[in-house]
């Protein structure tokens, strides 16, 4: 995790991607959030500490119809889940399998940047529907290490298009140690208004 007192420039955010392109993952089994199923996403969200990790898993309905269920997948390859306002997201091109690229916050008057790679990105035909899914997983320099999945569903039997968010992850800096209630409060705001910057930007996309 980089600090700084003033909001990083890009130019600075891009070569620290490139510094750190090739460091390895902090979490174990990368790309387990993949064997996920999605009787494991519940509409109520469902967050728990196990063997010390946070896991996080929820499902919400953000559209209707295959035009929604594209410009979902559009938004999440562009990162749009993060451009929250308390979080910015630093890439060089929309999501490939391998990108690396920076989060950046800022609380306390402090900004501090966290990198992150592209574990997978998969579409595939499922029961009833399609579905697109993006895996993102920490490197060291990261607060947390861990391990975070989108999904888009389409039902085509309801026409419904929902988005599947789950991650498990635990503190990794000192500094994120001790405060490990405030990064879990935070993990558990930005799944909230992740999904709803999704839902609004479909929306705003499709016209409606």
């Amino acid at each position: 995790m980089k600090l700084f007192l003033r909001k990083p420039a890009d130019t600075m955010l891009s070569g620290f991607i490139e510094e750190f392109k090739n460091d390895e993952y902090t979490h174990g089994d990368v790309g387990a959030t993949m064997r996920w199923q999605q009787a494991q996403f519940d509409a109520n969200p469902d967050s728990k500490l196990v063997s010390g990790k946070l896991v996080v898993r929820r499902r919400e309905r953000i559209g209707v119809g295959q035009q929604d269920y594209m410009l979902a997948i559009q938004a999440i390859q562009k990162a749009i889940c993060f451009d929250l306002g308390w979080v910015e997201c630093y890439r060089k091109r929309d999501f490939e399998v391998d990108d690396v690229f920076a989060l950046t916050t800022r609380a306390f008057g402090i900004w501090t940047s966290c990198f992150c790679r592209v574990v997978y990105s998969k579409s595939e035909d499922i029961s009833r529907g399609k579905m697109f899914s993006l895996g993102l997983g920490t490197l060291p320099c990261h607060a947390a290490k861990g391990e975070e999945r989108f999904s888009i569903v389409w039902e085509q039997e309801t026409d419904e298009v929902s988005l599947l968010l789950g991650s498990f992850s635990r503190p990794q800096t000192w500094l994120a140690k001790l405060f490990a209630f405030y990064l879990r409060s935070q993990q558990r705001r930005f799944g909230t208004e992740a999904i709803e910057r999704v839902r609004q930007e479909v929306k705003s996309a499709s016209g409606r």
